[in-house]
């Protein structure tokens, strides 16, 4: 479940000027505008996500117990409100709040339990820093004497980036030779995903999921949009970067894309 904190911002709340990508604020009716957007360009790649109404009283806080129990209480304003646990943002400053007890979601189908069909989590080859004043790779556009090297790419791939700058197309050219961009689908795949970002509005795209059954032929799941359409009158270019740094697009996809 995502819900949007009705009590703190309301659905229409946009990317404030001064958050960065990866403070903004999580929304549930992106995830559903997602799963739709999804669909309409063919990947079917997003779980299925629908909006409801929840009652936290009878719905939740009837049925939890234990640690979980214990993050339930009542707001100066008489709402019940929740924040969970996990380890980021699952705090009274960040508690999700009903109105009083009723609260606006999305709900997405659950994948099947990582053990019994285990997946497999990939860094972004072309993820951000994450941070206020570091640039990712990728970024760094401009010529340097040292040429960026497939094991350039492997160690940025698990590491936070420290290296000098290098060219754009010199990076995607580093990105092709390593597995799995070095055959099969992958590359493009990825192609579809920054494509699919592009047009919500994520910047927050730092890693992704595949099913470890089927190896590198497969396809990554399309998961996590609720940072999407923060900005719906801005065009975030520097997220089409895969796309324009290997020129490089599926003829589905475009065809889709003009019709």
């Amino acid at each position: 479940m995502k819900t949007t904190n009705s009590g703190t911002f309301p659905r229409e709340q946009q990317t404030l000027p001064n958050h960065f990508y990866f403070t903004d604020f999580e929304r549930h009716n992106a995830e559903i505008a997602a799963f739709h957007l999804d669909r309409l360009l063919g990947f079917r790649r997003a779980m299925p996500v629908t909006g409801r109404n929840l009652n936290i009283t009878s719905e939740l806080y009837a049925l939890v117990e234990g640690e979980l129990l214990k993050t339930f209480f009542v707001s100066p304003s008489n709402n019940l409100c929740f924040h969970g646990k996990c380890s980021y943002y699952c705090d009274t400053a960040h508690a999700i709040c009903g109105n009083p007890d009723m609260l606006e979601g999305s709900f997405a189908a659950f994948l099947p339990d990582k053990e019994v069909v285990p997946r497999k989590v990939w860094r972004h080859p072309w993820r951000r820093s994450y941070h206020k004043r570091r640039k990712a790779q990728w970024e760094l556009g401009e010529f340097h004497l040292r040429v960026m090297t497939p094991a350039h790419v492997k160690e940025y791939l698990s590491v936070l980036p420290v290296f000098q700058p290098v060219s754009e197309p010199d990076y995607c050219m580093a990105v092709r030779e390593i597995e799995p961009y070095d055959r099969g689908r992958r590359l493009l795949d990825l192609m579809d995903m920054a494509i699919l970002d592009f047009l919500m509005g994520n910047m927050d795209r730092h890693h992704y999921e595949t099913f470890k059954v089927f190896g590198n032929d497969t396809f990554p799941i399309h998961l996590d949009h609720g940072r999407g359409f923060g900005k719906p009158f801005h065009d975030e270019i520097s997220i089409l970067a895969p796309v324009l740094q290997c020129c490089l697009i599926r003829r589905t996809t475009l065809a889709t894309l003009l019709r």
